[in-house]
C-alpha cells in the first residue's frame, strides 16, 4: 500500500492527526494530557511551529499547524517519540504507542482554515464525550471563546481575522455551534482521506497530480524547465552565484550544486549525462553519487528541505509565466 503523500513547503497549513496502535487509548490520565500539551509548547519553540488549534481525544489527537520552516516531519517525529517515551515510562511499559506515521492534510487556508478548526473543536461533542463543548478541557476551544486563559504559544488571531464584529470570540462561538458543513462531513467521512483539503485551483498550482506519492520530492516530475532556468532558480533561492553552483569542489559539499542536480533529475527528468555535460568536467557517475548523497542525507536537513520546497514553487512560477507568454 502506498504511503501517504507529504507536501512540505514554508508557510504550509496542516491538519495533523494520529491515533493509538490498534486504536488503544493514548491518554489514560489527566497527567498524560498535560504532558502532551507541554510537548506541544516545546515544538512551537524548538521547531518554530505555529499551533492554531488542538484537541486531545481518548485514543487520538488533532492539531492545526502552520510551518514557517517546512519542517513538519521533524516536529512531529519529536512530538510522537517524546510523548511515547514519557507515557511508557509512567506506566512501566515499552513498545509503540501510536499506529506509526502521523496523517497530515494540507489545508488551503483562505478557503478551509476555519472549517478545519471547527471540525477539530467539535470532536468531543460529536463523540458524545460532553453535552456542552465548553466543558471539554483538553482542546483549544475554551481559549478561543474566552472562558480559559490563552497560552502564549497558541495562535488564535489568524482565525479570528475571518470573523467580523467587535466580539470575535462570540462570533467564533456561534460559528462552531452551527456545526460542520456537509462538505466537511463528507470529506472526513471518506474511507480514504485525500492528503489535501483545497480548491482545484490551489491543487493545480501545486501540480499535485497523484495521491500515491510519498514526499514532496516525488511531485512535479513533469515540471520541465531548461537547465539554465533551473540554475537561475537555485541561485535565487540559495543566494549563491551561478558560477559557484557549477563549480566542482572536490572534498567539499556544494549544497547548491547538489540541489541543482536533484531538481534537474528528479523534478524535471533530465538524464544524468545531460546534467554532467551542462556542468562540464564532470562524469555522469559523479552526478549519480551526488544525487544519492543528497537524497539519503542532505535533504533530511531542515534548511535543505526548505530550499527544495521553495525551488519547486519558483520553478512552477517560472513555468506558468513562460506559458502565459505563448
Amino acid at each position: 500500500m502506498a504511503r501517504q503523500m507529504r507536501i512540505l513547503f514554508p508557510g504550509a497549513w496542516y491538519h495533523v492527526m494520529n491515533r493509538g496502535a490498534n486504536r488503544q487509548d493514548i491518554f489514560l490520565k489527566a497527567k498524560h494530557r498535560r504532558e502532551f500539551v507541554s510537548i506541544l509548547e516545546q515544538i512551537t519553540a524548538v521547531y518554530n511551529i505555529e499551533l492554531h488549534a488542538y484537541c486531545l481525544m481518548s485514543n487520538h489527537y488533532h492539531l492545526l499547524i502552520r510551518t514557517p520552516d517546512a519542517n513538519l516531519s521533524e516536529a512531529m517525529k519529536y512530538l510522537d517519540s517524546v510523548y511515547t517515551a514519557r507515557f511508557n515510562k509512567d506506566l512501566g511499559r515499552d513498545g509503540p504507542l501510536l499506529r506509526g506515521r502521523y496523517k497530515s492534510l494540507l489545508i488551503e487556508a483562505d478557503v478551509y482554515l476555519t472549517h478545519v478548526s471547527r471540525y477539530i473543536h467539535l470532536n468531543p461533542l460529536e463523540a458524545g464525550m460532553v453535552n456542552d463543548l465548553a466543558d471539554y478541557r483538553w482542546s483549544s476551544y475554551r481559549a478561543y471563546i474566552g472562558i480559559e486563559h490563552k497560552a502564549a504559544w497558541l495562535h488564535t488571531n489568524f482565525i479570528y481575522k475571518y470573523f467580523s464584529g467587535d466580539d470575535v470570540k462570540k462570533q467564533y462561538f456561534k460559528y462552531v455551534t452551527a456545526g460542520n458543513s456537509k462538505e466537511i462531513i463528507d470529506f472526513y467521512s471518506s474511507k480514504r482521506l485525500k492528503p489535501f483539503l483545497a480548491s482545484k485551483s490551489f491543487i493545480k498550482k501545486l501540480n499535485i497530480s497523484s495521491c500515491s506519492s510519498d514526499e514532496l520530492t516525488n511531485l512535479n516530475k513533469h515540471l520541465r524547465l531548461s537547465l539554465v532556468e533551473i540554475l537561475s532558480v537555485v541561485s535565487i533561492v540559495t543566494g549563491v552565484n551561478e558560477s559557484q553552483i557549477r563549480k566542482l569542489q572536490r572534498g567539499k559539499i556544494n549544497i547548491p550544486r547538489a540541489l541543482f542536480i536533484f531538481l534537474c533529475r528528479k523534478i524535471s527528468g533530465y538524464k544524468l549525462i545531460e546534467i554532467a555535460l551542462f556542468l562540464g568536467n564532470t562524469h555522469y557517475t559523479t552526478i549519480s553519487t551526488v544525487l544519492k548523497h543528497f537524497e539519503s542525507k542532505l535533504i533530511k536537513q531542515p534548511d535543505v528541505k526548505s530550499f527544495v520546497a521553495v525551488s519547486i514553487l519558483k520553478m512552477e512560477e517560472a513555468l506558468l509565466q513562460s506559458t502565459s507568454q505563448i
